[in-house]
């Protein structure tokens, strides 16, 4: 004889809006704790044009948070908040200083980070549907075909897949590129054409940002790294 199950009822202690989340936080801490955490980055952005661009992540440090151990219980939000400007913060990648030397990562703007906490507080999330955010994404995508002089018949259907990050797009680019240049009736030069790339090689720095050749792998090109030496020099 199998085990007697109660019924739900019996096992139900309150409802779903009786139960606390292990995330939530009180409304006075949210404020106290989010001013606080506002005023210490407001003055870390204003002391950073006169910091080094970037500092070393120590030793030390780099171990705390290698061996870091899975909690036994969660950290109090003010902990949290104490352990990332201690570990994280001072340790960046350093694009935010105006001497950086930008390539696919540009600095952040001060408008953009209250635009981030915004749009967390909004929680809106990008897969469709009938909310503002949706129209003012369609929006900003239609704004950026007209920029760039966009087909108009693709761009009413907002035809095209916005790209996050730099690599990406470049990814993404390459091969349309090569498939614009080709006749689209013809699926024999699409095989042609990647057969002969092939056969064409890329020569690129070894020192350029990780992912970049993926581009190049995807469109069949042949890539070939260009090795450098202490002065940047071509070594081969």
């Amino acid at each position: 004889m199998g085990l007697a199950i109660p019924p739900v009822e019996a096992c139900r202690t309150g409802g779903y809006n009786t139960v606390p989340s292990p995330f939530s936080v009180d409304d006075t801490t949210f404020r106290v704790l989010g001013y606080r955490l506002v005023d210490t980055l407001a003055t870390y952005l204003d002391k950073l044009p006169h910091e080094p661009v970037y500092h070393p992540l120590p030793a030390e440090v780099r171990l705390e948070l290698e061996k870091m151990n899975i909690p036994a219980e969660g950290l109090a939000l003010k902990d949290i908040i104490e352990s990332f400007l201690r570990h994280i913060l001072p340790y960046g990648h350093g694009q935010n200083h105006p001497c950086f030397a930008a390539f696919a990562n540009p600095a952040a703007s001060k408008l953009s980070m209250l635009a981030a906490f915004a749009s967390a507080a909004a929680n809106t999330s990008g897969a469709g549907g009938n909310y503002a955010a949706i129209y003012v994404e369609r929006a900003v995508i239609r704004w950026l075909m007209e920029l760039i002089g966009f087909p108009a018949r693709e761009r009413d259907q907002q035809a095209g897949v916005p790209g996050r990050h730099g690599h990406l797009r470049r990814s993404a680019l390459r091969p349309c590129a090569r498939h614009s240049a080709l006749d689209e009736g013809h699926v024999q030069a699409i095989v042609d054409a990647v057969r002969d790339a092939r056969q064409r090689r890329v020569r690129a720095s070894a020192s350029r940002p990780a992912g970049a050749e993926d581009g190049d792998e995807m469109t069949g090109l042949d890539v070939r790294f260009i090795q450098a030496d202490e002065d940047a020099r071509c070594a081969s």
